[in-house]
Protein backbone atom coordinates (compact mmCIF):
# COMPACT_ATOMS: atom_id res chain seq x y z
CA UNK A 1 0.00 0.00 0.00
CA UNK A 2 1.14 3.96 -1.20
CA UNK A 3 -0.25 6.77 -0.80
CA UNK A 4 -0.50 9.47 -2.47
CA UNK A 5 0.54 13.17 -0.83
CA UNK A 6 -2.58 15.36 -1.44
CA UNK A 7 -2.87 18.82 -0.16
CA UNK A 8 -4.15 18.50 3.99
CA UNK A 9 -7.53 19.48 4.13
CA UNK A 10 -8.71 22.01 7.15
CA UNK A 11 -10.37 18.72 9.11
CA UNK A 12 -7.05 17.28 9.17
CA UNK A 13 -5.79 19.58 12.18
CA UNK A 14 -7.66 17.74 14.57
CA UNK A 15 -5.47 14.53 13.42
CA UNK A 16 -2.44 16.94 13.58
CA UNK A 17 -3.03 17.49 17.57
CA UNK A 18 -3.98 13.86 18.33
CA UNK A 19 -0.85 12.37 16.77
CA UNK A 20 1.27 15.10 17.92
CA UNK A 21 -0.25 14.38 21.56
CA UNK A 22 0.37 10.59 21.14
CA UNK A 23 3.82 11.15 20.58
CA UNK A 24 4.13 13.95 23.21
CA UNK A 25 3.31 9.92 25.30
CA UNK A 26 6.42 8.64 23.84
CA UNK A 27 8.82 9.44 26.88
CA UNK A 28 8.90 13.28 25.54
CA UNK A 29 10.44 15.62 28.66
CA UNK A 30 6.68 17.24 28.98
CA UNK A 31 5.16 13.41 29.69
CA UNK A 32 8.07 13.15 32.14
CA UNK A 33 7.33 16.32 33.68
CA UNK A 34 3.61 16.57 33.26
CA UNK A 35 3.02 12.48 33.16
CA UNK A 36 -0.74 12.89 34.24
CA UNK A 37 -1.59 16.11 32.13
CA UNK A 38 -0.20 14.46 29.40
CA UNK A 39 -2.07 10.84 29.76
CA UNK A 40 -5.20 12.50 30.47
CA UNK A 41 -4.88 14.60 27.44
CA UNK A 42 -3.90 11.56 25.54
CA UNK A 43 -7.26 9.58 26.96
CA UNK A 44 -9.45 12.92 25.58
CA UNK A 45 -8.22 13.00 22.62
CA UNK A 46 -8.57 9.50 21.61
CA UNK A 47 -12.08 9.50 23.34
CA UNK A 48 -13.13 12.24 21.47
CA UNK A 49 -12.16 9.94 18.23
CA UNK A 50 -13.85 7.30 19.53
CA UNK A 51 -17.08 10.07 19.94
CA UNK A 52 -16.77 10.77 16.50
CA UNK A 53 -16.74 7.45 14.97
CA UNK A 54 -19.51 6.79 17.08
CA UNK A 55 -21.62 10.06 16.03
CA UNK A 56 -20.80 8.94 11.97
CA UNK A 57 -21.88 5.51 12.62
CA UNK A 58 -25.25 6.61 13.77
CA UNK A 59 -25.45 8.29 10.68
CA UNK A 60 -25.74 4.77 8.77
CA UNK A 61 -28.33 2.36 8.07
CA UNK A 62 -25.92 -0.52 9.25
CA UNK A 63 -23.29 -1.03 11.98
CA UNK A 64 -21.22 -4.08 11.79
CA UNK A 65 -17.64 -5.17 12.69
CA UNK A 66 -16.24 -8.40 11.01
CA UNK A 67 -16.85 -11.28 13.02
CA UNK A 68 -13.56 -12.01 13.43
CA UNK A 69 -13.00 -9.06 14.53
CA UNK A 70 -14.91 -8.95 16.99
CA UNK A 71 -14.50 -12.50 18.57
CA UNK A 72 -10.37 -10.99 18.43
CA UNK A 73 -11.58 -7.78 20.36
CA UNK A 74 -13.50 -10.14 22.83
CA UNK A 75 -10.46 -12.50 23.33
CA UNK A 76 -8.16 -10.09 23.74
CA UNK A 77 -10.30 -8.06 26.28
CA UNK A 78 -10.84 -11.27 28.58
CA UNK A 79 -6.72 -12.16 28.19
CA UNK A 80 -6.01 -8.62 29.22
CA UNK A 81 -8.13 -8.70 32.21
CA UNK A 82 -6.55 -12.10 33.28
CA UNK A 83 -3.24 -10.68 33.11
CA UNK A 84 -3.79 -7.05 34.95
CA UNK A 85 -5.85 -9.35 37.57
CA UNK A 86 -2.53 -11.51 38.31
CA UNK A 87 0.39 -8.96 36.77
CA UNK A 88 -0.61 -5.25 37.47
CA UNK A 89 1.33 -5.02 40.15
CA UNK A 90 -0.16 -1.99 40.80
CA UNK A 91 0.85 -0.14 37.78
CA UNK A 92 -2.38 1.43 36.76
CA UNK A 93 -0.65 2.06 33.30
CA UNK A 94 -1.38 -1.58 32.74
CA UNK A 95 -5.01 -1.38 32.80
CA UNK A 96 -4.58 2.15 30.82
CA UNK A 97 -2.25 -0.09 27.87
CA UNK A 98 -3.95 -2.81 27.83
CA UNK A 99 -7.73 -2.58 28.63
CA UNK A 100 -7.96 0.93 27.74
CA UNK A 101 -5.73 2.10 24.89
CA UNK A 102 -5.12 -1.31 22.79
CA UNK A 103 -9.19 -2.36 22.64
CA UNK A 104 -9.95 1.40 21.83
CA UNK A 105 -7.20 1.56 19.03
CA UNK A 106 -8.22 -1.85 17.78
CA UNK A 107 -12.02 -0.76 17.24
CA UNK A 108 -11.12 3.15 16.13
CA UNK A 109 -8.71 1.24 13.31
CA UNK A 110 -11.54 -0.78 12.28
CA UNK A 111 -13.81 2.32 11.74
CA UNK A 112 -10.58 3.85 9.95
CA UNK A 113 -10.22 0.34 7.88
CA UNK A 114 -14.19 0.45 6.57
CA UNK A 115 -13.96 4.46 5.86
CA UNK A 116 -10.77 4.11 4.06
CA UNK A 117 -9.20 7.05 6.39
CA UNK A 118 -6.29 4.76 7.50
CA UNK A 119 -4.00 6.51 4.59
CA UNK A 120 -5.18 10.11 5.49
CA UNK A 121 -3.70 9.57 9.17
CA UNK A 122 -0.81 8.31 8.08
CA UNK A 123 0.00 11.13 6.04
CA UNK A 124 -0.92 13.50 9.08
CA UNK A 125 1.37 11.10 10.97
CA UNK A 126 4.28 11.49 8.39
CA UNK A 127 4.26 15.79 8.27
CA UNK A 128 4.11 15.49 11.83
CA UNK A 129 7.10 13.28 12.03
CA UNK A 130 8.76 15.43 9.46
CA UNK A 131 7.36 18.78 11.03
CA UNK A 132 9.45 17.27 14.35
CA UNK A 133 12.62 16.13 12.74
CA UNK A 134 13.21 19.78 11.39
CA UNK A 135 12.89 21.87 14.33
CA UNK A 136 14.85 19.87 16.13
CA UNK A 137 17.70 19.86 13.23
CA UNK A 138 17.64 23.83 13.15
CA UNK A 139 18.09 23.82 16.84
CA UNK A 140 20.46 20.95 17.55
CA UNK A 141 22.91 22.31 14.36
CA UNK A 142 22.46 26.28 14.95
CA UNK A 143 21.91 25.85 18.90
CA UNK A 144 23.69 22.78 20.53
CA UNK A 145 26.53 22.40 17.99
CA UNK A 146 27.02 25.56 16.33
CA UNK A 147 26.06 28.06 19.44
CA UNK A 148 24.76 30.46 17.24
CA UNK A 149 21.53 30.55 19.40
CA UNK A 150 21.59 30.35 22.89
CA UNK A 151 19.24 28.53 25.30
CA UNK A 152 15.63 30.08 26.08
CA UNK A 153 16.33 28.51 29.92
CA UNK A 154 16.40 25.18 31.86
CA UNK A 155 14.31 22.52 32.72
CA UNK A 156 14.40 20.25 35.56
CA UNK A 157 13.01 16.76 35.46
CA UNK A 158 13.39 13.22 36.72
CA UNK A 159 14.94 10.28 34.82
CA UNK A 160 16.60 7.91 36.64
CA UNK A 161 17.76 10.85 38.55
CA UNK A 162 17.02 14.09 38.88
CA UNK A 163 18.86 15.96 35.91
CA UNK A 164 18.78 19.85 34.60
CA UNK A 165 19.23 20.27 30.95
CA UNK A 166 18.86 23.61 28.45
CA UNK A 167 15.84 24.03 26.84
CA UNK A 168 15.16 26.38 23.13
CA UNK A 169 11.66 27.72 23.77
CA UNK A 170 9.90 24.86 24.85
CA UNK A 171 10.70 22.78 21.44
CA UNK A 172 13.71 21.04 21.86
CA UNK A 173 15.87 19.95 24.17
CA UNK A 174 19.61 19.33 25.32
CA UNK A 175 18.97 15.73 26.87
CA UNK A 176 22.15 13.66 26.44
CA UNK A 177 26.16 14.97 26.01
CA UNK A 178 28.02 12.74 23.50
CA UNK A 179 32.52 13.06 22.93
CA UNK A 180 32.27 12.54 19.09
CA UNK A 181 33.91 14.58 16.68
CA UNK A 182 33.49 14.42 12.74
CA UNK A 183 35.92 16.64 10.24
CA UNK A 184 37.17 19.12 13.21
CA UNK A 185 33.53 19.20 14.42
CA UNK A 186 32.50 18.44 17.98
CA UNK A 187 29.02 16.79 17.95
CA UNK A 188 28.72 17.81 22.17
CA UNK A 189 25.12 16.83 22.38
CA UNK A 190 22.83 14.39 20.57
CA UNK A 191 19.67 15.63 18.92
CA UNK A 192 17.24 14.34 21.29
CA UNK A 193 14.34 16.44 19.82
CA UNK A 194 11.98 16.94 22.80
CA UNK A 195 12.37 13.56 24.35
CA UNK A 196 14.24 12.58 27.71
CA UNK A 197 17.14 10.12 25.53
CA UNK A 198 18.27 10.01 22.25
CA UNK A 199 17.13 6.93 21.71
CA UNK A 200 13.44 7.92 21.89
CA UNK A 201 14.00 10.56 19.15
CA UNK A 202 15.34 7.83 17.29
CA UNK A 203 12.90 5.84 17.40
CA UNK A 204 10.16 8.60 15.96
CA UNK A 205 12.52 9.78 13.17
CA UNK A 206 12.53 6.18 11.80
CA UNK A 207 8.75 5.71 12.00
CA UNK A 208 8.95 9.15 9.56
CA UNK A 209 11.29 7.10 7.10
CA UNK A 210 9.57 4.27 7.11
CA UNK A 211 6.35 5.61 5.95
CA UNK A 212 8.11 8.00 3.98
CA UNK A 213 9.72 4.47 2.10
CA UNK A 214 6.91 2.31 2.42
CA UNK A 215 3.51 4.01 2.67
CA UNK A 216 3.94 7.70 1.64
CA UNK A 217 5.35 8.96 -1.88
CA UNK A 218 7.74 11.55 -0.43
CA UNK A 219 10.59 13.33 -2.36
CA UNK A 220 14.22 12.38 -1.99
CA UNK A 221 14.79 15.93 0.25
CA UNK A 222 11.94 14.71 2.56
CA UNK A 223 13.83 11.02 2.96
CA UNK A 224 17.46 12.84 3.44
CA UNK A 225 16.18 14.93 6.35
CA UNK A 226 14.89 11.96 7.96
CA UNK A 227 18.47 10.75 7.45
CA UNK A 228 19.81 13.13 8.64
CA UNK A 229 17.69 13.77 12.01
CA UNK A 230 18.70 9.77 12.43
CA UNK A 231 22.04 10.57 12.73
CA UNK A 232 21.80 13.50 14.42
CA UNK A 233 20.66 11.28 17.87
CA UNK A 234 24.43 9.88 17.31
CA UNK A 235 22.46 6.62 18.17
CA UNK A 236 23.53 3.12 17.42
CA UNK A 237 20.10 1.37 16.74
CA UNK A 238 20.04 4.53 14.13
CA UNK A 239 23.36 3.55 12.82
CA UNK A 240 21.86 0.20 12.66
CA UNK A 241 18.91 0.84 11.04
CA UNK A 242 19.59 3.07 8.32
CA UNK A 243 22.43 0.24 7.03
CA UNK A 244 19.38 -2.21 7.46
CA UNK A 245 17.67 0.41 5.14
CA UNK A 246 20.47 0.77 2.78
CA UNK A 247 20.64 -3.06 2.36
CA UNK A 248 16.69 -2.37 1.56
CA UNK A 249 17.30 -0.50 -0.99
CA UNK A 250 20.14 -2.52 -2.63
CA UNK A 251 17.48 -5.07 -3.15
CA UNK A 252 15.25 -2.58 -4.28
CA UNK A 253 17.24 -1.79 -7.43
CA UNK A 254 15.38 -2.33 -10.69
CA UNK A 255 16.79 -3.86 -13.97
CA UNK A 256 17.17 -7.22 -15.39
CA UNK A 257 19.88 -9.46 -16.60
CA UNK A 258 23.02 -10.95 -15.66
CA UNK A 259 25.30 -7.64 -14.97
CA UNK A 260 22.50 -6.60 -12.37
CA UNK A 261 21.70 -10.01 -10.62
CA UNK A 262 25.79 -9.28 -10.25
CA UNK A 263 26.00 -6.34 -8.80
CA UNK A 264 22.77 -6.69 -6.86
CA UNK A 265 24.67 -9.91 -5.32
CA UNK A 266 28.00 -8.02 -4.98
CA UNK A 267 26.31 -4.83 -3.17
CA UNK A 268 24.02 -7.36 -0.83
CA UNK A 269 27.15 -9.40 0.46
CA UNK A 270 29.61 -5.97 0.94
CA UNK A 271 26.43 -4.77 2.55
CA UNK A 272 25.99 -7.30 4.84
CA UNK A 273 29.02 -7.88 5.44
CA UNK A 274 29.71 -4.29 6.67
CA UNK A 275 26.75 -4.51 8.79
CA UNK A 276 27.92 -7.36 10.71
CA UNK A 277 31.16 -5.62 11.01
CA UNK A 278 29.65 -2.07 12.34
CA UNK A 279 27.22 -3.77 14.54
CA UNK A 280 30.17 -5.42 15.89
CA UNK A 281 32.34 -2.39 15.77
CA UNK A 282 29.59 -0.47 17.37
CA UNK A 283 28.36 -2.33 20.04
CA UNK A 284 32.51 -3.62 21.41
CA UNK A 285 32.89 -0.20 21.75
CA UNK A 286 29.44 0.47 23.86
CA UNK A 287 30.03 -2.39 25.60
CA UNK A 288 33.11 -1.17 26.85
CA UNK A 289 31.70 1.93 28.28
CA UNK A 290 29.47 2.02 31.65
CA UNK A 291 26.29 2.50 30.20
CA UNK A 292 26.99 -0.73 27.75
CA UNK A 293 28.39 -2.86 30.40
CA UNK A 294 24.96 -1.89 32.28
CA UNK A 295 22.89 -2.61 29.39
CA UNK A 296 24.66 -5.69 28.62
CA UNK A 297 24.08 -6.75 32.51
CA UNK A 298 20.50 -6.27 32.35
CA UNK A 299 19.60 -7.67 29.33
CA UNK A 300 21.37 -10.90 31.21
CA UNK A 301 19.36 -10.55 34.14
CA UNK A 302 15.78 -9.88 32.43
CA UNK A 303 16.72 -13.23 30.66
CA UNK A 304 17.37 -15.37 33.64
CA UNK A 305 13.96 -13.51 35.71
CA UNK A 306 12.14 -14.25 32.16
CA UNK A 307 13.31 -18.52 32.55
CA UNK A 308 11.65 -18.37 35.97
CA UNK A 309 8.46 -17.13 34.82
CA UNK A 310 8.31 -18.00 31.52
CA UNK A 311 4.39 -17.81 31.13
CA UNK A 312 3.61 -14.84 32.76
CA UNK A 313 6.65 -12.99 33.78
CA UNK A 314 6.99 -11.01 36.87
CA UNK A 315 4.73 -8.30 36.56
CA UNK A 316 3.86 -4.92 34.43
CA UNK A 317 6.82 -2.12 34.26
CA UNK A 318 8.69 -4.38 36.81
CA UNK A 319 11.90 -4.68 34.30
CA UNK A 320 10.98 -2.30 31.63
CA UNK A 321 11.68 1.08 33.84
CA UNK A 322 14.94 1.75 33.87
CA UNK A 323 15.92 -1.03 30.95
CA UNK A 324 17.10 -0.14 27.48
CA UNK A 325 15.98 -3.29 25.85
CA UNK A 326 12.87 -3.85 24.40
CA UNK A 327 12.62 -6.75 23.60
CA UNK A 328 14.09 -9.13 27.17
CA UNK A 329 12.45 -6.23 29.45
CA UNK A 330 8.88 -7.33 27.81
CA UNK A 331 9.61 -10.78 28.38
CA UNK A 332 10.75 -10.38 32.21
CA UNK A 333 7.86 -8.15 32.52
CA UNK A 334 5.03 -10.49 30.94
CA UNK A 335 6.23 -13.46 29.85
CA UNK A 336 5.10 -15.02 26.66
CA UNK A 337 1.89 -14.53 27.38
CA UNK A 338 2.24 -10.00 27.40
CA UNK A 339 4.94 -10.89 24.61
CA UNK A 340 3.02 -12.82 22.43
CA UNK A 341 0.17 -9.46 22.31
CA UNK A 342 3.05 -7.59 20.89
CA UNK A 343 5.19 -9.98 18.84
CA UNK A 344 3.16 -12.60 17.74
CA UNK A 345 0.72 -10.27 14.98
CA UNK A 346 3.91 -8.68 13.82
CA UNK A 347 6.01 -11.68 13.36
CA UNK A 348 2.56 -13.40 12.38
CA UNK A 349 2.38 -11.15 9.19
CA UNK A 350 5.97 -11.43 8.10
CA UNK A 351 6.02 -14.97 8.09
CA UNK A 352 2.57 -14.65 5.93
CA UNK A 353 4.61 -12.66 2.65
CA UNK A 354 6.99 -14.60 3.14
CA UNK A 355 5.02 -17.49 2.44
CA UNK A 356 3.57 -15.25 -0.56
CA UNK A 357 7.25 -15.16 -1.55
CA UNK A 358 7.67 -11.51 -0.57
CA UNK A 359 9.28 -9.85 2.19
CA UNK A 360 7.92 -7.39 4.52
CA UNK A 361 10.72 -4.77 4.61
CA UNK A 362 9.15 -1.75 6.84
CA UNK A 363 7.75 -4.48 9.54
CA UNK A 364 11.59 -6.00 9.49
CA UNK A 365 12.66 -2.65 9.62
CA UNK A 366 10.07 -1.98 12.86
CA UNK A 367 10.24 -5.36 14.59
CA UNK A 368 14.52 -4.15 15.17
CA UNK A 369 12.69 -0.82 16.49
CA UNK A 370 10.78 -2.65 18.91
CA UNK A 371 13.61 -4.89 19.58
CA UNK A 372 16.35 -2.55 20.43
CA UNK A 373 14.09 0.44 21.88
CA UNK A 374 11.77 0.26 25.34
CA UNK A 375 8.59 1.81 23.71
CA UNK A 376 6.65 -1.52 23.90
CA UNK A 377 3.75 -0.18 26.29
CA UNK A 378 3.69 3.38 24.07
CA UNK A 379 0.60 4.24 22.77
CA UNK A 380 2.27 4.68 19.41
CA UNK A 381 3.46 1.12 19.81
CA UNK A 382 -0.21 0.09 20.46
CA UNK A 383 -1.68 1.72 17.08
CA UNK A 384 1.34 0.02 15.46
CA UNK A 385 0.44 -3.44 17.44
CA UNK A 386 -3.00 -3.40 17.02
CA UNK A 387 -2.68 -2.78 13.17
CA UNK A 388 -0.54 -5.59 12.73
CA UNK A 389 -3.26 -7.54 14.38
CA UNK A 390 -5.87 -6.60 12.02
CA UNK A 391 -3.48 -7.49 9.37
CA UNK A 392 -2.94 -11.34 10.46
CA UNK A 393 -6.52 -11.98 11.17
CA UNK A 394 -7.61 -10.42 7.58
CA UNK A 395 -4.81 -12.73 6.49
CA UNK A 396 -6.49 -15.55 7.92
CA UNK A 397 -10.23 -14.89 7.52
CA UNK A 398 -10.16 -13.73 3.94
CA UNK A 399 -7.22 -16.10 2.53
CA UNK A 400 -8.51 -15.34 -0.77
CA UNK A 401 -8.74 -11.44 -0.59
CA UNK A 402 -5.60 -9.85 -2.80
CA UNK A 403 -3.77 -7.49 -0.34
CA UNK A 404 -1.95 -4.20 -1.71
Amino acid sequence: MRISVKKISPESIFLYIILLVVILNNNSIWSVINSTQILILELFALSACMFGMIINLMNKSSIAMDTANFFFIMGFFFLALIYCALKMQGHYKAIIVLLIIMPMMFIFQEYLLKENLLEKLFVVLYYVILTIVVISLFFWIFGSILKWISATGLVEYTWGIKVKVKEYYHLYVEAQGSDLAVLGINLEKRNCAFFVEASMANYIFCIGLILAEFYIKSNKKQKAILIIGILSTLSITGVSFLILYAIYKIFSIQGRGRWMTAIKIILTVFGTAFFVYMIYRMFGMKLDTKSGMVRSEKIHSEFEVFKNNILIGNGFLTYTNGSSNGFTALLADGGLYLWGIYWIPLIGCFLCKIYEKKLDYAKLLYMFLLMVTVIQYSTFNAFVCMLAWHELIEYFSKPNRKKE
